[in-house]
């Protein structure tokens, strides 16, 4: 999967922290990330205004 991911710089999670599953998917998610080495940000809600 990290071949399919190479062409991004980060990934990125939105999750809201008082959904039901936010914390176990952050946890995977912060998991394959430092597994893999992959520059990451997690974020708890959507800034519209911010473009990058």
């Amino acid at each position: 999967m990290k071949n399919e991911l190479a062409k991004y710089n980060r990934l990125i999670l939105v999750a809201h922290p008082e959904a039901v599953h936010a914390k176990l998917v952050a946890e995977g998610f912060l998991h394959y990330c430092t597994e893999t080495e992959f520059q990451y940000l997690i974020q708890s809600e959507i800034d519209e205004k911010i473009s990058e």
